[in-house]
């Protein structure tokens, strides 16, 4: 294999490197402390299939760090200054924007770029879920939701490392907590929104200087400010800039410390945010009352919402026909059956019998007699990716990156097999394919 030579992005003579390590480090990760790595006989004992050893064969792999800007949308590098990421372009590839899955939420576009696979394939088809097989509910915020992995499907790329002998690592990624396809990764942490963005990039650097035999060749990073700024003030707010210029600075310091490393050359990073953002004015929530149908359970709402039926066909229709009275005529009604294709959710029962898919800047919401339901926030997303206002960001660089390479909006399905590609493991069968993106890659 023949790589060019290695990008500028790594090998600039950079300042401002005492900077690293300046805060406090975050407390040591579940499962594989670095001092436990290491040797500390007090550490608890490493799970991963690994055993935190990388196999022999995959010494010479390159390294991949996979990092997630949640809720950057992929205009921001128009309207906002983003010199790292301008510099990383530069020197690397970019697509015009990532587009996610329906629906356009945290957890399931997350699992997506982790696995390849559509929703209805992976079974994250919300951040709230509801299970009419097992009778079970799913909840983000839930911690004994999320650290079970009987919620999700496919085999992550961090699974899929170690299933394949290969270390890997995380600091934040949705499925990162449970044990999915019979693995987890050598170091995670449980999700935890008090730790700074310095942190966790200092503890990935920390990683990547390990001894060559523990060292984790696949590491994702995960960065939740751009996200929570546009829900609070807005995608054209002084908020979400000064949260796009601090992910830019988390950036310049991952770069830096790369930089560092007799190893850095090896470093490819992929750059992705999981949606966009888009303004729902509580004026524009469609309420659905549901109180005259006991067999009906509404889960979601927002930019999507799933309803569940206890009954038959026609208890079903008409409940359909029900919530369609109720909704202004742009908010689409689904039966599961006869969904879109777009929507790649009919092969799973937690998508729910009835999907209400209203268009960008309406919002659904459950309502009682007496009781109307709140606006919701006023920006958000979910919806349907038609519009590149739901789009995110993709970006890569490093040396089986091709420099310079441009694209059209990337799928998040197809992110996976690329990850697979530069670190040099196996891929499953999954729903994404290289073959739309792999002129990106240095063969």
């Amino acid at each position: 294999m023949t790589t060019r030579p290695a990008s500028r992005l790594w090998t600039l003579t950079l300042t401002g490197l005492t900077a690293l390590g300046a805060c406090a480090g975050p407390p040591p990760p579940q499962g594989g402390p670095l001092d436990g790595a290491r040797g500390d006989p007090a550490a608890p004992p490493i799970t991963s299939p690994t055993g935190g050893v990388n196999a022999s064969r995959h010494l010479p792999a390159e390294y991949l760090v996979l990092v997630s800007f949640d809720g950057f949308r992929a205009d921001y590098f128009d309207l906002y200054d983003t010199p790292t990421f301008d510099r990383v372009i530069e020197e690397g590839a970019w697509a015009e924007g990532l587009i996610p899955p329906y629906p356009s939420l945290t957890f399931p576009s997350h699992y997506t770029i982790a696995t390849g696979l559509w929703p209805e394939s992976h079974g994250l088809v919300g951040n709230a879920i509801h299970d009419p097989i097992r009778g079970r509910d799913y909840y983000y915020r839930n911690s004994e939701n999320v650290g079970d992995g009987s919620w999700y499907g496919g085999e992550p790329i961090w699974s899929l490392a170690e299933n394949q002998g290969m270390v890997s690592a995380s600091y934040f990624w949705v499925g990162t907590e449970a044990e999915i396809a019979g693995a987890r990764p050598t170091f995670w942490y449980p999700y935890d929104g008090s730790v700074t963005g310095e942190q966790k990039v200092d503890r990935v650097l920390e990683w990547l200087d390990m001894p060559r035999e523990r060292r984790p060749h696949v590491i994702t990073l995960y960065f939740p400010d751009v996200d929570g700024a546009g829900h609070g003030f807005g995608p054209l707010s002084d908020e979400v800039e000064a949260a796009v210029a601090r992910v830019d600075a988390y950036l310049d310091r991952l770069i830096r410390g790369i930089s560092t490393l007799p190893h850095g050359d090896r470093v490819n990073l992929v750059l992705v945010s999981d949606h966009g953002m888009a303004e729902a004015p509580p004026s524009r929530t469609a309420p659905i009352d549901l109180s005259g149908h006991p067999s009906a359970r509404f889960v979601g709402g927002g930019a999507t919402a799933a309803i569940h039926v206890r009954g038959d066909a026609a208890e079903v229709l008409r409940v359909r026909d029900a919530v369609r009275a109720q909704v202004p005529p742009d908010v689409a009604v689904h039966l599961r059956s006869e969904a879109p294709d777009e929507l790649r959710v009919a092969g799973t029962a937690r998508a729910g019998d009835i999907l209400v898919v209203p268009p960008i800047g309406v919002t659904v919401a459950q309502s009682r007699p007496g009781l109307e339901p709140g606006g919701g926030p006023r920006w958000t997303h979910g919806w349907l990716a038609a519009d590149p206002i739901m789009h995110g960001i993709f970006v890569a660089v490093g040396p089986r990156i091709r420099e310079g390479a441009r694209l059209r909006a990337v799928r998040a399905v197809d992110v996976y097999p690329l990850l697979t590609e530069l670190v040099g493991l196996e891929s499953p069968e999954v729903d994404g394919s290289l073959a739309l993106i792999e002129n990106l890659v240095v063969n």
